[in-house]
């Protein structure tokens, strides 16, 4: 159990002897939500994947098409500890705004490339449409920055704007969209 756990890629893991010669274990993964592309002396170039709590790991195992999917975290400094890596800390917040993306607009989510942690607390995206989109965090989540992101991304396509520079959805009352740029 103990060296199961030792891996950063396994939550927990279960074990039980039932006698006289059988062995169950069961074992839970961690669900990664973004992936840091990082530098290694040793391999350049290494994929890790961070989960809610912030934890990060070399995933093993992974449908490739999955981990192509997340989204990059950026704006964050990788801490070595003890062969691994010191968690990242707000990674909590970060999956609340994931999650809801992921769940009430996926049409936006599939679009997001990064998402920065360096304005910490607020969260910028960066999407095909929005160079940065700027997230406040909110006790109520983010149902309402998702929507506004929405109805501004559909208002300037509906105007041949095909990105702009910056949503900043944390002014609320004031309009968020700069440098827009057109399409010829």
């Amino acid at each position: 159990k103990q060296t199961l756990e030792s891996y950063p890629q396994i939550r927990s893991a279960e074990l039980a002897r039932q006698l006289p010669d059988t062995l169950f274990v069961s074992i839970q993964e961690r669900e990664p939500i973004a992936k840091i592309i990082a530098s290694d002396v040793d391999r350049a170039r290494i994929t890790l994947l961070v989960d809610q709590e912030g934890v990060v790991y070399e995933g093993i195992g992974y449908d490739s098409k999955m981990v192509r999917s997340l989204p990059s975290l950026d704006g964050i400094r990788l801490k070595r500890k003890d062969g691994g890596f010191e968690p990242i800390s707000g990674m909590d917040v970060v999956e609340v705004l994931l999650t809801e993306a992921r769940t009430l607009a996926p049409h936006l989510y599939r679009s997001w490339k990064v998402v920065s942690m360096e304005a910490w607390p607020n969260i910028v995206v960066k999407s095909d449409f929005a160079k940065e989109a700027v997230f406040e965090p909110t006790p109520g989540g983010y149902r309402r920055q998702l929507a506004e992101l929405d109805y501004i991304i559909d208002y300037n396509k509906s105007r041949s704007v095909n990105r702009v520079a910056r949503v900043d959805l944390t002014l609320k009352s004031q309009v968020p969209v700069t440098r827009a740029s057109f399409v010829q």
